[in-house]
């Protein structure tokens, strides 16, 4: 702290004053002392908007928003995440932007409970990255990852046939690629379909305990007879039983 006083003193409010800022902030979020890294990423942020730097009001932003994050400040770290994703839009980084939006996704989906905008953003990520002509690994991934979140949100906003639509896109793009750990992947997906089908409003039993005996016979290759994994699989199966026999 004692070059950041120097250097505002000599350079006033500068990049290099700014970039010094920035990592007095990251060593406080190393140091897991919040509060402190947050003060220094805002006065980053404040003197990058001040000279206009994007690309490096973008990696403060970015890096707030993660501080934000580990602290739960989850509300906090949307503001973060969106202004990151208003500098993604100027510098034309789809790619960024797109995993900027599946992150405010996933803290709308699990932590605030906003369901609906979740999935918008997770359709608003998915829309930029298939538009790319060529996806390199992490590309492939985060699409992937995003057909099953979005799957997940829809769900979530007992918008079930729609849900079931990205499950079922999920597990066709899964089986027909080479990506590890395929059939755990297709487990997931089987899970939260089976769980749609026996507890929505209209529940098809048959197909919901067809689904989940299929989940439980790949958790039980992946994982043995004695997994917990394999365990929960098992009980949710026996509550559709149970709510199968009450409802016959």
């Amino acid at each position: 702290e004692k070059s950041l006083t120097i250097r505002k003193k000599l350079l006033g409010e500068s990049a290099e004053v700014a970039i010094t800022y920035h990592k007095l902030g990251d060593t406080y979020f190393q140091s897991e002392q919040h509060e402190k890294a947050l003060i220094f990423y805002g006065e980053s942020i404040r003197i990058n908007k001040k000279i206009d730097d994007k690309e490096a009001l973008y990696r403060a932003s970015l890096d707030m928003a993660h501080c934000c994050d580990e602290a739960r400040k989850f509300q906090l770290a949307i503001e973060c995440y969106s202004s990151c994703l208003q500098e993604t839009n100027e510098l034309e980084d789809d790619m960024n932007a797109a995993l900027v939006m599946k992150r405010m996704g996933e803290i709308h989906m699990n932590e605030l409970k906003n369901y609906r905008d979740a999935t918008t953003l997770f359709l608003d990520a998915l829309e930029l990255l298939r538009a790319e002509t060529e996806l390199d690994e992490t590309e492939e991934k985060a699409i992937v990852s995003l057909i099953f979140q979005s799957g997940q949100a829809y769900g979530l906003s007992q918008e079930y046939e729609t849900a079931i639509d990205y499950y079922d896109e999920y597990i066709d793009l899964v089986e027909s690629s080479s990506v590890e750990n395929g059939d755990l992947l297709v487990s997931d997906a089987l899970f939260e379909k089976s769980k749609i089908y026996a507890f929505r409003f209209n529940p098809d039993f048959d197909i919901a305990i067809e689904t989940m005996k299929e989940c439980l016979d790949k958790k039980k290759k992946s994982y043995g007879q004695d997994d917990e994994r394999v365990a929960l699989v098992a009980f949710e199966l026996a509550k559709i039983y149970e709510k199968a026999g009450l409802h016959a």
